[in-house]
């Protein structure tokens, strides 16, 4: 009858923390082993130490919404907590690449002894922290988030955080930078970052685009000239065609960049909503439209970017020269 009981309050728990976008911490001794009997039938899920949520919940969401799910749960246990790096940079809704989801970041001083496990990766830091609570976690300021991110990631990934941040959050990049550079005094990876954000453009549509251009910079090649720019359409000039980039090129050349990849095609809202056919024949009209315009359409798969000389042969083949 008792064990009845704890299964009947466990389940109105459940319920009440996956309607609030949250996954459950077990209250008393009776919950945790009830959670764990369940967890090892298969019915619940264990993201993190002590923290759980049915499957059918966990499974049905992204690995954005799982790490924001879960790093709300563990600062309501943790009160104490301040999230940073790209545990923060997801609670303000800024690029994070899905290969640091798998721990979440916590600020921790230098006389602290914890040490980083599978689920938590701890960052030391020198001084005050300044606390936001952002989207239910307690997270550093947007600066410090930033210069975290930046300090030690590849280019690419640090101008999707520093897009981002310049799109969301109305800061310029002279703000962010001073900002960035009195985070930085004397630590490492002040130069990295500082880069990152003297690159920066708001005018990037997503972490994708971010991530090629940094690629793109970092192979040694000329950036592109502008990003998401209008062009009219030749067929119909009542009707405008944003592209993702554009290289205006010292010879005359105009060349068009775009980023593919398999969100565009099957996940996106038009998708869902007409058909990925309907998209795919759509994007080939727009393309056709493009060059009538006299201007060569360099593609970009995403899921190829990280692929050995990939880049450099498209940027070859369209002309793109290496940057003076």
């Amino acid at each position: 009858m008792k064990n009845g009981v704890v299964q009947q309050q466990l389940d109105r728990r459940l319920t009440e923390a996956h309607g609030r976008g949250l996954c459950l911490s077990p209250a008393t001794e009776a919950e945790r082993l009830a959670l764990s009997r369940r967890y090892l039938a298969g019915e619940i899920a264990r993201p993190f130490p002590g923290v759980y949520a049915r499957s059918a919940y966990w499974d049905a969401m992204d690995p954005l919404a799982k790490a924001l799910s879960l790093a709300r749960t563990v600062s309501r246990s943790h009160p104490d907590w301040v999230f940073c790096s790209f545990t923060a940079a997801l609670a303000y809704g800024l690029y994070v690449p899905f290969e640091t989801l798998d721990r979440l970041h916590v600020c921790t001083t230098r006389r602290a002894h914890s040490r980083n496990s599978s689920h938590l990766e701890r960052h030391r830091v020198n001084g005050p922290v300044t606390v936001q609570m952002v989207n239910g976690v307690r997270v550093t300021s947007l600066e410090q988030t930033v210069f975290e991110c930046t300090r030690r990631s590849p280019l690419g990934v640090g101008l999707g955080v520093v897009d981002a941040a310049l799109r969301f959050y109305a800061r310029g990049r002279q703000e962010l930078g001073d900002a960035v550079r009195r985070e930085g005094r004397g630590r490492h990876g002040a130069t990295q970052a500082l880069r990152a954000v003297s690159l920066g453009d708001p005018r990037a549509e997503n972490g994708g685009e971010s991530y090629l251009r940094g690629k793109i910079i970092e192979l040694g090649y000329e950036a592109p000239t502008d990003l998401q720019v209008e062009l009219v359409d030749p067929v119909d000039t009542r009707r405008t065609m944003r592209v993702d980039m554009v290289w205006s090129l010292a010879n005359g050349r105009t060349v068009i960049g775009e980023l593919d990849g398999f969100v565009k095609y099957e996940d996106s809202e038009r998708a869902r909503t007409r058909g990925a056919i309907k998209v795919l024949v759509d994007e080939r009209q727009r393309e056709s439209h493009i060059t009538a315009l006299g201007y060569p359409v360099a593609r970009f798969l995403f899921a190829r970017l990280d692929e050995p000389g990939y880049i450099a042969a498209v940027l070859d083949a369209f002309g793109i020269p290496r940057a003076s």
